[in-house]
């Protein structure tokens, strides 16, 4: 039996990521209601999609089953907070934020009843289609996984790929796969500003593989500098550490060193992947070349 039902309430709707997951349900043939703080955006978007606006949140979770938040992790706790004593157990409240110990934990602290659902969308607003995204499910209670998968098939019938693991393996993940990228653009982007690198130049003179990166970190600063601070605040810190240790360590290493350091790690590789990448490299390059024409 599926719990969902098909009556959702998007807290947060009218955010960026509360906008894509409106259209998404939509087009799955859910009836979409939204609750935003920012009342006149919600009304903005009640006037270009077929959904229902709430400015009372206790009479939104009560008129849907299946509750989606959509809100900075700041915001997360009064926002269970607030919605507590309006779940009843046959409730799905479903958490999107992209870290899950602290979220997750809060969830189950402050919502006593209904299914709770920790995900994370691997893909911000600015995707196209859910087609080949990864969507990451971190339930952590035996009748949480019901709603759990049937939740998965929804978006695994429309192209993506569902991943299933714990709240404490996710985050792990994160603090690479999310910190990474935010410490090294912006690390980048303050090495051109600083020296004085100009934009246009390094646009002519770049390899591949550089105008991909700084492309990248142009990417990475053009996003809300507050979602990547409070993501890393909660995510572990033993990846960034050994990272800035690797790095003081790699340049104090002489030419012999370094060629054995580059060596051991491309021989725990393996050489399809390798090679899969570098032919990549070269496909994404051309296709931004083309783009920028």
């Amino acid at each position: 039996m599926n719990v969902l039902g098909k009556n959702i309430l998007i807290i947060g709707g009218a955010g960026r990521m509360g906008v894509w997951f409106s259209r998404f349900f939509l087009s799955c043939g859910f009836n979409v209601s939204i609750y935003d703080v920012n009342i006149k955006a919600a009304r903005s978007l009640q006037e270009k999609l077929s959904l229902k606006v709430y400015e009372d949140v206790g009479k939104a979770v009560e008129d849907n089953n299946l509750i989606f938040t959509s809100v900075p992790i700041e915001a997360i706790k009064d926002v269970f907070t607030s919605i507590s004593n309006y779940i009843h157990d046959d409730h799905v409240v479903i958490d999107i934020s992209s870290v899950k110990v602290y979220s997750v934990k809060l969830m189950h602290e402050y919502v006593k009843k209904g299914f709770k659902i920790g995900i994370h969308p691997m893909f911000g607003p600015g995707a196209r289609t859910i087609n080949g995204k990864t969507i990451i499910f971190t339930p952590i209670s035996l009748e949480d996984f019901k709603p759990s998968w049937d939740l998965a098939k929804i978006f695994v019938d429309k192209g993506a790929k569902a991943v299933f693991m714990t709240p404490e393996e996710h985050d792990r993940y994160m603090s690479i796969i999310l910190t990474f990228p935010f410490i090294i653009g912006t690390s980048i982007m303050d090495v051109v500003s600083n020296f004085n690198f100009d934009d246009e130049v390094i646009n002519e003179v770049s390899s591949p593989s550089f105008k991909l990166l700084y492309t990248i970190c142009k990417a990475i600063i053009s996003n809300d500098p507050k979602l990547y601070t409070s993501i890393i605040k909660h995510l572990p810190k033993d990846a960034v550490k050994y990272f800035s240790k690797t790095l003081n360590s790699i340049m104090n290493l002489d030419e012999s060193s370094l060629k054995d350091y580059a060596a051991k790690l491309k021989d725990k590789l393996k050489p399809n992947d390798l090679l899969e990448a570098y032919n990549f490299m070269y496909v994404l390059s051309e296709l931004r070349q083309a783009a920028t024409k």
